[in-house]
């Protein structure tokens, strides 16, 4: 079996329905899923273009303990291995693709399942070539702090080389799946660095048509020819990634990243206006609005450990406390070691 995912709360479910029907649209032999890494709301029509959508809920029974432990996106990238293995040991799928949510298919995958066929693991590297020192982002220590590969992409072949990769990583990502850029720790995507090393038959996929987006503009330029999109007029665009995209302000490529705007980037002008019209056709604005279930119960959980633990302190600690809160940061220190003396 042939399968293709992505993983998102229902504030991304809009996203997740471009990406479903682009890739279903071109590889109809793939059965797609999306990891709902929330609870099904009445509300939401879960039953669009033949996906499946498979709550975390129900192939992860310590998705509390876990949604305790870390923030949503944490939560959304720690459970992916945990999907992988899923798809292998419950569904028996032998080719599976984790695709993330605000990506879009504009080519059939054959290219990539025949990579597959020689190959156990797919990788898409963030750049293929060295980035201008013009002082804005991305520059490549970036890449050195968020992983030198995307993991907005994964592709697999079920072995045994494949299995022992995915336990490995799922242990990381569950145990050490934070984002702490100060303790070499970014979610899911920094261990993907070392698997080339570690494990054999990786594939680094050099073409430019692979997971293009607002990191690797700096070499991409888009060409439309007849109604399919090119890379720098000669290679064909198989998928886009609209990473941090936000609609309602459309002249910025990137909430964070800066190299680029629409209006410096003429070539990218219709694929992002064609993927704005998607988004409000699946009711973007509405569902963005949307509070995820996890985040909202692990907001709960942890305003009740902090009473508890506010109620368990001495009568002088409580008073430290609420005076610490109220002096100036540049002096706390100084005041505190006052009072305690």
């Amino acid at each position: 079996m042939k399968a293709a995912f992505t993983l998102c709360s229902n504030n991304y479910y809009a996203q997740a329905l471009i990406l479903g029907q682009s890739f279903l649209k071109h590889n109809p032999e793939f059965k797609f899923y999306i990891g709902l890494i929330d609870q099904k709301l009445s509300k939401i029509d879960y039953h669009q273009f033949d996906i499946e959508v498979i709550p975390v809920a129900d192939i992860e029974s310590d998705v509390y303990e876990l949604a305790l432990k870390f923030n949503i996106v944490e939560l959304n990238t720690a459970v992916k291995p945990h999907y992988f293995l899923h798809f292998i040991e419950k569904l028996g799928a032998d080719e599976i693709y984790y695709i993330d949510p605000d990506i879009c298919i504009y080519q059939s995958f054959d290219e990539l399942n025949k990579l597959l066929a020689l190959n156990d693991i797919l990788l898409t590297p963030h750049i293929l070539k060295p980035i201008p020192l013009d002082g804005k982002k991305p520059f490549e220590n970036d890449f050195l702090n968020y992983g030198l590969y995307n993991l907005g992409f994964l592709g697999l072949k079920t072995s045994d080389n494949t299995m022992a990769m995915l336990r490995w990583w799922k242990e990381r990502t569950y145990t050490y799946g934070f984002h702490q850029l100060a303790k070499g720790l970014f979610v899911d995507q920094l261990w993907m660095n070392l698997v080339p090393i570690l494990f054999t038959k990786v594939k680094i996929l050099d073409h430019p048509g692979y997971n293009m987006g607002p990191w690797n503009l700096h070499e991409r330029f888009l060409t439309e020819v007849a109604g399919s999109y090119y890379v720098n007029s000669d290679q064909v665009l198989f998928f886009y990634h609209f990473s941090n995209f936000d609609p309602s302000n459309p002249n910025k490529l990137h909430t964070v990243l800066d190299r680029y705007t629409m209006s410096g980037r003429p070539d990218l002008r219709r694929i992002y206006m064609e993927y704005i019209d998607q988004l409000k056709a699946f009711n973007y604005f509405e569902l963005k609005e949307i509070s995820c279930h996890y985040v909202e119960w692990r907001k709960a959980q942890l305003i009740k450990q902090s009473e508890e633990a506010y109620s368990n302190l001495s009568l002088k600690n409580k008073v430290l406390r609420k005076i610490k809160g109220s002096i100036p940061s540049t002096f706390r220190n100084y005041v505190l070691e006052v009072i305690k003396a």
